[in-house]
């Protein structure tokens, strides 16, 4: 939290900007959180409160586990990377893919259903 509120403190660096570059330091700890992921969960009251609930359900680490798994995809890509990809492959109209299927339905139990808006 120290390096977001430092990084904003920057100038040309806003609060997505800032997560992106968090994320990309400890993609391990943090999810990309940016306006598309935002506008797909309809913006939680808490969202980082909402992302660790989820992601205390077994069942829905197994499933991103097994989308990455796969997708061929290595261990080196963390899991909340594999969410955020899903998110936005959602977000943008691809759904049907198979292996993401499951997937979706978890996050759209996490969040309220309905197309991406982005303001």
């Amino acid at each position: 939290m120290e390096l977001w509120q430092t990084l904003k403190r920057l100038p040309d660096i806003a609060w997505v900007k800032a997560g992106k570059l968090c994320a990309r330091k400890r993609p391990h700890l943090l999810p990309v959180y940016d306006k598309v992921v935002n506008a797909a969960l309809h913006a939680p009251d808490d969202f980082w409160l909402s992302l660790h609930r989820w992601m205390q359900e077994q069942s829905n680490v197994d499933r991103l586990h097994e989308v990455r798994d796969d997708a061929g995809i290595g261990n080196d890509i963390s899991l909340l990377r594999i969410l955020d990809v899903a998110i936005w492959m959602r977000c943008h109209g691809m759904e049907s893919v198979a292996a993401l299927s499951d997937v979706h339905r978890h996050l759209r139990e996490l969040s309220k259903p309905g197309r991406c808006v982005i303001k």
